[in-house]
């Protein structure tokens, strides 16, 4: 039995982690969509629609926390690619999730 109840995500969730993705300057896309500057930690999701919202959870009551990283000001970024199952009932994807950091 799992030890808590994240042990069981972590067993859907695969987490990649790349600490110090920093963006040099503010940048603009189309005129759309623009980008604070400074440095973001990347974790990359690659599952289902029903596992996502543990995702971002876990990440922000676990890892953050045990790498004694801070949150700064700013929205996080989620890059999606998606599959070709993408209209299954609950399709996979992948997730560049980005979190501005201090």
């Amino acid at each position: 039995p799992p030890k808590n109840r994240y042990s069981a995500i972590r067993d859907v969730i695969d987490i990649t982690m790349l600490s110090g993705v920093e963006v040099e300057k503010n940048t603009a896309k189309n005129d759309t969509f623009y980008v604070e500057g400074g440095r973001y930690i990347k974790f990359v999701f690659n599952g289902k629609w029903s596992d996502y919202s543990k995702f971002s959870h876990y990440i922000y009551m676990n890892i953050l926390p045990k790498t004694k990283l801070h949150r700064r000001s700013g929205a996080d970024i989620e890059l999606f690619h998606y599959t070709t199952n993408f209209y299954d009932d609950d399709p996979k994807f992948i997730c560049d999730y980005f979190i501005p950091v201090d």
